[in-house]
């Protein structure tokens, strides 16, 4: 009897269970912070454990293996699972860091993985088949080709990979399939290469990947409450072929269903105590609810401030870099107006000279307009004394010659008057029959006062008298 009412019990409360559960999924989802083009997603239940597989071969060379993880639908309240696949990765040199479950502040917080020059961390989760909790030991790039250690991974009898070696793998971590980081799950820290590895540049899931997530969401008989923790799709060889015929299924329903039985029988005897306690252990779950929601304000309190000092110090140090620009910059207006005012001078200087120079060669033109006019005078006049001297001249010549013919014209009147007196003195003489003194042959006429002396003309050979060279001296003055 007590039997029966236990299981009785047991269906009465399981809906009321869920019930409660969904609400608290529901407030704890409407504070999920995004991160990218991924949501970090909370709940109040812990996510089922691993399932156990084998890896299906890889397609081809160049793929990577992205291990299954349990994912959270808030549409329906469940755990679905999203089978392990081979990937391309986004670019060469790129690893995969598988997402995890983590415990915070009383809620499981879904971390999503994302691709990165290195593997970071993600939960001390041992996902197998070379994800052992840290790092990767699967493989590694070389020289633009991945690598792959045949000692974690399936190539099949279908794929020729050239890129292997063989390296075996030691785990310190011990293997209890527990899916999520926190109290009764692994307890890990990250490491400072994991650490580093956060902050590094990092690629969301590619399209692939997204499509297979969402063909296992949409899928039934992947969710937690149809196949208790043993999925008929634990892992494929492509994204999304959820219905090929290279995929594994989980080999542990049996230990899985047991597991999950008991975990749901311990949760309804602590919802009995619950109840039957009644008030005093509603007050305690409070006041540890108020206790956390305080540690989470002064977190945010703290992250705030620290948020507010690095606010600070990227103001004052962006103040800093727009005062040195600043300063860069009045240096090289300086510059640019001194350089100016250098190119201004230079170029007064050069406008001065070419001034000065113009002005040299218009005074030098004036010069030689002044000289030329003067010498143009000077010409003029030197040339008009040589006319008024040659007309002069010509006047003196032409007055002398007048008195050379005045005179030979006196002298031929006296030798006429002469000739006459004497013909009358001879005719006198004649008539009268008594000579008078008779001029001998060769003598000459009596000179008048101031007539010049005659020269006896003289017979040139060929009988023709000589000429007058005063004359023909007058005619040569004239001619001029």
């Amino acid at each position: 009897m007590k039997s029966h009412d236990r299981t009785f019990r047991s269906l009465m409360l399981r809906p009321l269970a869920r019930a409660t559960a969904s609400l608290l999924v529901a407030s704890a989802i409407a504070f999920a912070p995004a991160a990218g083009a991924s949501t970090f997603i909370s709940v109040r239940i812990a996510p089922p454990p691993l399932p156990v597989y084998e890896q299906p071969p890889i397609p081809g060379p160049g793929y990577i293996w992205t291990p299954g993880y349990w994912a959270w639908d808030e549409d329906i309240n469940d755990y679905y699972w999203v089978p392990g696949t081979w990937v391309m990765p986004p670019t060469v040199g790129y690893y995969w860091t598988p997402g995890y479950w983590g415990w915070s502040s009383g809620v499981y917080v879904f971390h999503p993985g994302y691709w990165g020059p290195h593997v970071g961390y993600y939960g001390g989760i041992n996902y197998g088949f070379g994800y052992v909790g840290v790092g990767y030991v699967g493989g590694y790039w070389r020289g633009g080709g991945f690598y792959y250690n045949t000692a974690v991974n399936h190539f099949g009898n279908g794929v020729h990979i050239t890129n292997v070696y063989n390296r075996t793998v030691i785990n310190n971590i011990t293997i209890n399939r527990v899916s999520y980081n926190g109290p009764g799950g692994v307890n890990h820290q990250p490491t400072r290469e994991e650490r580093i590895a956060q902050r590094e540049r990092h690629i969301d899931p590619v399209g692939a990947q997204v499509e297979h997530r969402n063909a296992a969401r949409n899928d039934q008989s992947l969710r937690a409450s149809v196949n208790h923790g043993a999925p008929p799709v634990a892992a494929t060889s492509r994204p999304g072929d959820l219905r090929a015929a290279e995929h594994t299924s989980a080999t542990n329903a049996g230990a899985v269903n047991d597991r999950d039985q008991a975990g749901a029988n311990a949760r309804e005897q602590a919802q009995s105590r619950d109840q039957r306690n009644g008030t005093k252990d509603t007050e305690n779950a409070k006041a540890a609810d108020n206790q956390k929601a305080a540690e989470r304000d002064k977190l945010r309190t703290t992250t705030q401030d620290r948020d507010n000092n690095a606010g600070e110090n990227k103001a004052q140090d962006n103040t800093e870099r727009q005062n040195a620009q600043e300063r860069e910059n009045a240096r090289k207006d300086r510059q640019r107006g001194n350089a100016q005012q250098r190119a201004e001078l230079r170029n007064g200087n050069a406008a001065e000279r070419a001034n000065a120079n113009a002005q040299g060669r218009a005074n030098a033109q004036s010069q030689e307009e002044s000289a030329n006019v003067s010498a143009n005078q000077s010409t003029d006049t030197m040339a008009n004394e040589r006319a008024v001297q040659r007309a002069n001249e010509r006047a003196n010549l032409g007055a002398s010659a007048v008195e050379q013919q005045q005179r030979r014209e006196n002298a031929a009147r006296q030798r006429a008057n002469a000739g006459q007196s004497a013909d009358e003195r001879t005719g006198a003489t004649e008539r009268e029959g008594q000579p008078m003194n008779p001029q001998p042959r060769n003598a000459q006429p009596p000179r008048m006062q101031g007539q010049p002396r005659q020269q006896p003309q003289r017979q040139r050979q060929g009988g023709k008298p000589p000429q007058d060279r005063s004359s023909h001296a007058d005619d040569q003055h004239d001619g001029n």
